[in-house]
């Protein structure tokens, strides 16, 4: 149980820091593309 249980926090934990990097990727490049327009 202990280790059916680290491992579906570790998988939660690597879903949601993963979201977190491609949504900040994606906001920094739409910025770098908006100022490269501007």
């Amino acid at each position: 149980m202990v280790s059916i249980e680290t491992y579906h926090s570790s998988w939660i934990f690597n879903i949601t820091v993963g979201y977190s990097t491609y949504s900040w990727i994606r906001v920094n490049g739409i910025r770098k593309f908006k100022s490269s327009v501007l």
